[in-house]
């Protein structure tokens, strides 16, 4: 192993911690938007807004097929207005939950305030602590010892590691004279 496949390994590291570290804030801060959700009954509301608009979905369903069709009435197109609020809240169960809760509901408590913080200085500081260990695997004399700091700081480099290859050039038949070195059986 080199010194530079240690510093490919420790950049894969990287990337893996700031993965894991958006991974668990995104996590923490679903259970906190669910949290929020049911303490304010959000999803009761949902329901009755989907509930609601399926209502509506028929009744205005009916008015289109029986007067929308007259000579000189415009509708206008589903990406607006009534249809617009319809297509949003009908079709599949929890729709209005989504929509509301992408578009409606934002919360800058002081408790998303402090997650949100919390997982900035969590990003500066795996980003820090990384680039400062490349960079002492760098000024490393040898990847052995850079290899030995990284195994006490608690890394596996297992993978890393290979086996040396046996030395197998007593195996072969050498003939001096052919190697034009001098000495006693130069050519």
């Amino acid at each position: 192993m080199t010194k530079r496949d240690l510093k490919k390994f420790l950049e894969s590291k990287h990337e893996a911690a700031i993965q894991a570290a958006k991974d668990k804030y995104y996590e923490d801060r679903e259970a906190y938007l669910e949290a929020m959700y049911a303490e304010l009954h959000i999803p009761e509301a949902a329901e009755k807004i989907e509930a609601l608009a399926a209502e509506i979905d028929k009744v205005w369903g009916a008015w289109k097929l029986k007067y929308g069709i007259r000579s000189g009435v415009h509708l206008w197109s589903p990406y607006h207005g009534l249809d617009y609020f319809i297509n949003q809240f009908s079709g599949e169960k929890g729709a209005a939950l989504k929509y509301i809760s992408r578009t409606e509901i934002k919360f800058e408590d002081d408790g998303m305030k402090a997650a949100h913080k919390a997982y900035n200085e969590l990003l500066i500081n795996i980003d820090r602590n990384y680039i400062n260990l490349i960079e002492a695997v760098k000024v490393c004399r040898t990847a052995k010892e850079a290899a030995e700091y990284l195994k006490q700081l608690g890394f596996d480099l297992s993978g890393l590691e290979t086996a040396e290859a046996p030395i197998t050039a007593l195996a072969v038949q050498i003939n001096p004279k052919y190697l034009f070195v001098g000495g006693k059986n130069a050519a």
